[in-house]
C-alpha cells in the first residue's frame, strides 16, 4: 500500500479500467442472454448438433458461462429494486432530545474544533469548501436542521427554528463571522442521512468473490481457535427507544487457554470490533497477534462487510448484546479494541455502559471530531483523484449495503466521542486509552484529532508516519507496537 499515488497516474487509469470491466458485466450478460435467445429461436437444431460435436469440457464451460449470464440478468433487477427500497429515509434520530441538550452539544462541538480559524474551516468544509463569505444564514439553517434535528427546516416547529437561530449566533461568535441574511442556492451542504444514497451496481460475481473471501476468513478464525456463536439481548439490559424486537448478535469467541497462567489477576478479556471492508480477513495480521491468555470476542458486522445484509443493528441492540455477551462468559468489564467504524461501537458502550469499558485501543478512530466534515466528505462525497481514493470509493464506500448503513443509519451525534468522556483509571492513575493515528489517513482528519487529544491526561497517543487508513494492519513494525498496546490494555505483558 503506502502513500497514495497522486494524480491520474497509469495505476489510476488501470484501476479505472478494472472498475469499467466489472461494471460491464451486467450489460454484457443481457447482450449474451438476448442474443442466445434469438439464436436458439431459429437455430436450436444446429445448436444441439454443435454441442454434441464438442468435448465435455467445452460443453461444461459453455453451460457455466450461460448459467452465470442468466444469474447476472436476474440479479440486476433484484439489486436495483433492493437499492430503491433501501434509499428510503428512516425516522429522524438524534442523541440530544431537549433544547438544553442540543445547545450544550453544539457548544461542545464548537469548543472541540478550536479557534476562530478552525471553526471557519470546518463550517466551510460542510459546504464543500465554499468561501465562508458566500454562506448565508439560510444556508446555515438548512445544514443545522440536519445537524441538530436530522430533519428538513420545513419539518421543524417554530420553537425548534428559534433554536437554530441560537445555533447560528453561537457559530458567529465561535468563527468571528457575521453571516448575511438570505439563502444562496449555489451553496450546497452535506447532510449525510438526508442526501441521496450514493452507490454503484455490482454484479453477482462480485458478491460471489466476496463470499469466498469471507469463507477464507472463517477458516482462518477457526484455525486461530475462534468459534462462531451469537447472543440475543433480553430483560433489563435491552432498552430500545425504537420499539424494535431484540435481534441476535453474532460474534466469534476464543477462550483463554486453560494451560496459561494469568500474569495478573486483573487481566481483561478483549472485545474487538472491525471497520468497513471485507470483515475479518483484513484484520488477520492483528488477530493472529491477539493474546491467548485472555478471552477474546470478535463482533461480527455483516452490514459493513459487503455481505447481503439489509438489517443494520441498532445502537441499543448492540450495546445490550455486548453486555449480554460479557455476562454470558462471566466478565464484569473488558478492554475494547476497535478500528475505524468499529470505534463507533466503543463510543456507544462508553455512553451507555461505561462501567463495562475498562480500557480502550482506538485505531484510525472516526469518533473524535465528527463535527469536522472530513469523515463524511472523504468517505461519501469526495471525487477520487488517487488510486487509493478510487479503490475506496468503488470497492468500499459505494457498495450498496455499506452505503445504506452510512447514508441511513450513521448519525454523527450518536457516534461522536469527546475526550472528557473517555474512561479513566482512578485507582492507578495510569493512561488506559490508546489512540493510534495514521499520518496519511485519507478518511480521518488525523492531524486535527492528534491536536485535539494531545496532552490529555488519560490518552496515550501513537502516531504512525507515512501510513494510510487501515494500512497499519500490513506493516510489521506497526503491528508490533499495536500488539504491545493491546497486551497493556488487557493487563498482560508479552512473554
Amino acid at each position: 500500500m503506502g502513500v497514495a499515488i497522486v494524480g491520474r497516474s497509469i495505476g489510476y487509469r488501470l484501476w479505472q479500467a478494472v472498475v469499467a470491466i466489472i461494471l460491464a458485466v451486467t450489460p454484457l450478460s443481457y447482450i449474451y442472454v438476448i442474443s442466445l435467445f434469438f439464436y436458439l429461436k431459429d437455430n436450436h437444431r444446429t445448436w444441439l448438433s454443435t454441442l454434441q460435436e464438442n468435448s465435455w469440457v467445452a460443453l461444461f464451460a459453455l453451460s457455466l458461462l450461460t448459467l452465470w449470464m442468466v444469474i447476472e440478468t436476474l440479479w440486476f433487477p433484484y439489486h436495483h429494486f433492493t437499492a430503491n427500497r433501501l434509499r428510503a429515509r428512516r425516522l429522524p434520530a438524534h442523541v440530544a432530545k431537549s433544547p438544553e441538550d442540543r445547545k450544550r452539544l453544539y457548544e461542545r462541538c464548537l469548543e472541540a474544533l478550536g479557534d476562530h480559524d478552525a471553526v471557519k474551516i470546518s463550517i466551510s468544509g460542510w459546504f464543500f469548501g465554499a468561501p465562508i463569505a458566500t454562506i448565508r444564514r439560510g444556508n446555515l439553517r438548512l445544514w443545522l436542521a440536519w445537524a441538530m434535528f436530522d430533519s428538513e427546516p420545513v419539518d421543524l416547529s417554530d420553537s425548534e427554528m428559534d433554536e437554530i437561530e441560537v445555533f447560528i449566533d453561537l457559530t458567529e461568535r465561535a468563527s468571528a463571522v457575521s453571516f448575511l441574511q438570505g439563502h444562496d442556492r449555489n451553496v450546497n451542504c452535506m447532510r449525510l442521512t438526508i442526501d441521496d444514497m450514493q452507490m454503484f451496481h455490482r454484479p453477482f460475481i462480485y458478491y460471489a468473490a466476496i463470499s469466498a473471501m469471507h469463507a477464507i476468513a472463517a477458516i482462518f478464525l477457526h484455525a486461530q481457535g475462534f468459534r462462531g456463536t451469537s447472543v440475543t439481548p433480553s430483560g433489563s439490559d435491552f432498552i430500545n427507544s425504537e420499539h424494535e424486537p431484540a435481534s441476535p448478535q453474532r460474534y466469534f469467541y476464543r477462550p483463554a487457554r486453560a494451560s496459561a497462567a494469568k500474569k495478573s489477576d486483573s487481566a481483561l478479556p478483549i472485545v474487538f470490533i472491525h471497520g468497513i471492508g471485507i470483515g475479518y480477513l483484513h484484520y488477520a495480521p492483528l488477530i493472529a497477534r491477539l493474546p491467548r491468555d485472555v478471552d477474546v470476542f470478535l463482533l461480527d458486522w455483516p452490514h459493513v462487510s459487503m455481505r447481503l445484509a439489509e438489517s443494520v443493528p441498532t445502537i441499543p441492540n448492540t450495546v445490550a448484546s455486548i453486555s449480554a455477551m460479557l455476562a454470558k462468559h462471566g466478565h464484569p468489564r473488558a478492554s475494547f479494541v476497535a478500528h475505524s467504524l468499529g470505534t463507533a461501537a466503543v463510543s456507544w458502550m462508553i455512553h451507555a455502559k461505561p462501567h463495562l469499558v475498562a480500557s480502550t485501543v482506538f485505531m484510525d478512530p472516526i469518533v473524535f471530531l465528527l463535527v469536522d466534515p472530513a469523515v463524511a466528505y472523504n468517505f461519501v462525497y469526495r471525487k477520487p483523484s488517487t488510486v487509493l481514493e478510487l479503490l475506496m470509493q468503488y470497492f468500499v464506500a459505494r457498495e450498496l449495503y455499506i452505503a445504506h448503513s452510512l447514508a441511513r443509519h450513521f448519525n454523527w451525534s450518536e457516534n461522536i466521542l469527546f475526550k472528557d468522556e473517555l474512561p479513566s483509571n482512578v485507582l492507578t492513575g495510569q493512561k488506559n486509552n490508546m489512540v493510534i493515528l495514521s499520518s496519511h489517513d485519507q478518511i480521518v482528519p488525523s492531524a486535527k484529532v492528534r491536536r485535539y487529544l494531545t496532552n490529555h491526561p488519560n490518552v496515550d497517543l501513537m502516531w504512525f508516519d507515512d501510513v494510510t487508513h487501515g494500512e497499519l494492519m500490513f506493516r510489521k513494525e506497526c503491528m508490533t507496537v499495536v500488539q504491545d498496546r493491546v497486551y497493556e490494555a488487557c493487563g498482560l505483558r508479552q512473554a
